[in-house]
């Protein structure tokens, strides 16, 4: 059974710590590391509001004109969440991560990934070590919110994205039995 420890950002299979998707990708890209406060803020205003338990009085100034950007791509498509930040782990190769929604969007089974500020270069990595967890046959999508509007990015199509995620996977579980 998979527990989340969403203070520690830890997740935990059977009292086995399993490294995350994040964790994994940032292992290999450090220098491209971001800023992640404002994300985060904007992620739980979004999940708060998917969820039906978002008080819009009480966001930041900041994180305002992301969330219209959010509300405004989801007035203009028609979505049916299967799962919003919902923690799972791949049972073979013992990772794990939340993606931030996957279900329909008009009319496709979507893996959706909401970036605010920028897309970073790593993008199509996280969102195949999602979708190996979860189903292949998901288009797999970055969502980038804007001030007051948003891009629906076009799907990572390129299979090799998995494979290549894998790879990381092996490379990282061979540095850890290292350190």
């Amino acid at each position: 059974m998979l527990v989340f420890n969403e203070e520690k950002h830890e997740y935990l299979v059977d009292g086995e710590r399993l490294p995350s998707v994040t964790e994994i990708i940032n292992s290999f890209l450090a220098p491209f590391q971001w800023d992640m406060s404002r994300g985060r803020a904007v992620h739980k205003a979004c999940q708060y509001y998917d969820e039906g338990d978002l008080d819009e009085d009480t966001l930041d100034v900041e994180v305002i004109p992301y969330f219209e950007g959010y509300k405004k791509f989801k007035s203009e498509h028609e979505i049916i969440w299967e799962a919003i930040e919902k923690p799972v782990y791949h049972r073979v190769f013992r990772y794990a991560g939340t993606p931030d929604r996957w279900g329909m969007i008009d009319g496709t089974r979507t893996l959706l990934d909401l970036k605010s500020g920028s897309v970073p270069p790593f993008a199509k990595y996280q969102l195949a070590g999602y979708a190996d967890m979860l189903d292949y046959n998901l288009e797999r999508r970055v969502l980038f919110l804007l001030p007051y509007r948003y891009k629906l990015m076009l799907p990572f199509t390129d299979h090799r994205d998995i494979q290549g995620f894998r790879s990381m996977i092996t490379v990282f579980n061979i540095l850890k039995t290292m350190r």
